[in-house]
């Protein structure tokens, strides 16, 4: 939403959006969907370069394995009920956003719900790591299990 408003005055010429981010240029008449690499735009590999997650250390993970599965189990749970009433998305962003977010957040839900996954799979990990090291953030591989708590995704 920042990265929108920046682009309407004109302090920066574009920015790598996520769903709201994009749909607020695009609706203001300031942006313009360039590539959704989830949507076949751009190059295949491009598709797993970011994702939604929920991060933790492995310190709690280790501490309290219960408070990391409570937490991917609530994930499960909210994105089934999104399947069910993309709706509920437009009542609970009314006590947390903007008018203009609000009202876009139901439609922004429906059109993502095919990609809502709790699971990380390694290919996607994989796309990332690949996509870090190409910007230089890391300079090698990373196992998976390094990324990815397997014994809380295998609880869900």
């Amino acid at each position: 939403m920042t990265a929108a408003r920046a682009l309407a005055e004109g302090l920066i010429d574009g920015f790598w959006a996520n769903g709201m981010g994009a749909e607020l240029a695009v609706r203001s008449g300031t942006g313009m969907v360039l590539l959704d690499p989830r949507r076949g735009d751009g190059p295949a590999d491009c598709f797993d370069y970011t994702t939604a997650i929920v991060a933790t250390t492995d310190r709690l993970i280790e501490r309290t394995p219960e408070a990391a599965v409570g937490m991917a189990r609530a994930v499960a749970e909210a994105q089934e009920v999104l399947r069910d009433d993309s709706l509920a998305a437009t009542r609970i962003a009314g006590v947390l956003f903007p008018p203009a977010e609000t009202g876009l957040i139901a439609e922004l839900v429906r059109r993502d719900l095919p990609f809502y996954d709790t699971c990380l799979p390694e290919r996607s990990v994989a796309g990332m790591i690949a996509f870090s090291r190409e910007v230089g953030i890391v300079s090698g591989p990373i196992p998976y299990d390094r990324i990815v708590a397997v014994s809380v995704r295998k609880a869900v």
